[in-house]
């Protein structure tokens, strides 16, 4: 798995959608990975994001579908930004304050509108959005599971606790390459 990067959570989406509309936008040579399930599919690049964030944001132009932006931070930490089509109606970092933000309070997250966004039981995920409290030099205070079905290194004060995140959301780390030529 990757430290860093961003994996864009499509619900509702066919795949051929997705070829057709989101990856144009990726430069020649350039590759991301996806993976696709029931519930839609997992786009993640490391190098990309502003692109495909910007084109999800004009083809969500005059939809209310919902998507998600999961973000690896440094492999130290994640948040995600919930929208809304192309309006930004949420968001949530593990540990806020790490990177010097002001203003807290903008990103508890909330599980009950996400529960909703994506059709899921809003128990299967508010135990992720959890702060984790930074102690330095990479370690987190907070230790264990957010569920016990997680896998062995999604835990909190693990960056790919957004692997089990969005596996909740219905979701799966994107593993299949498409390199654009």
């Amino acid at each position: 798995m990757a430290e860093r990067g961003t994996v864009f959570c499509l619900p509702s989406v066919e795949f051929s959608v997705i070829e057709a509309e989101l990856f144009p936008v990726i430069p020649r040579g350039s590759s991301v990975e996806y993976s696709l399930t029931p519930r839609g599919i997992a786009v993640y690049t490391s190098r990309h994001a502003d692109l495909i964030h910007d084109r999800l944001l004009a083809r969500s132009n005059n939809t209310r579908q919902p998507w998600i932006a999961v973000v690896l931070e440094e492999g130290a930490t994640w948040s995600y930004f919930a929208f809304q089509g192309n309006t930004m109606v949420d968001r949530f970092s593990t540990c806020r304050g790490f990177w010097g933000d002001t203003d807290q309070a903008e990103w508890l997250g909330d599980a009950s509108l996400l529960a909703n966004m994506f059709s899921i039981p809003q128990v299967t995920i508010d135990r992720y959005l959890v702060p984790w409290t930074y102690l330095g030099n990479g370690d987190f205070a907070e230790q264990g599971y957010a569920y016990p079905d997680d896998p062995p290194d999604c835990g909190y004060g693990m960056v790919y606790q957004c692997a089990a995140f969005f596996r909740a959301l219905g979701f799966a780390w994107p593993q299949v390459t498409w390199r654009q030529s």
